[in-house]
């Protein structure tokens, strides 16, 4: 028996599409403390720093989508690193506009490096992998 080696796709894999009810907050604490399982956070945070990412994350968030740079590059900051850890998916740098045009409690749908309800794209941003952090 021949063994072929695999073709490695050149492309970058996708992440997971993930569809859940919106919770937005403008203050991250805030929003970790009303935020259930398997719910998107819609946060306006630079510099997403530790304490905030993981209290995120002990909520039980499915994904987060970051109004502003997660990593803006001014002081090291290890929020962004324990997400991706934890794979949960981040959508970094939206845009300001999505804290307005998601409203708490409606469904939302990451994929393809953007945020969509009912069909429109919402925000586009990127989504931040390990490497990249």
């Amino acid at each position: 028996m021949r063994l072929v080696p695999r073709r490695r796709s050149r492309r970058r894999s996708s992440p997971r599409r993930v569809v859940g009810v919106a919770r937005v907050g403008p203050r991250t604490k805030d929003l970790a403390k009303r935020i259930g399982k398997g719910e998107i956070a819609i946060i306006d945070h630079r510099d997403l720093d530790r304490v905030a990412a993981e209290s995120l994350l002990t909520a039980g968030v499915a994904a987060i989508v970051n109004a502003d740079l997660s990593i803006s590059g001014r002081y090291p900051n290890g929020g962004p690193e324990r997400v991706v850890a934890a794979r949960v998916p981040l959508l970094d740098a939206v845009g300001g506009g999505v804290m307005a045009s998601v409203r708490d409690g409606e469904v939302v749908e990451i994929r393809d490096d953007g945020l969509w309800r009912d069909g429109e794209k919402l925000a586009a941003g990127e989504l931040l992998t390990a490497s990249e952090v």
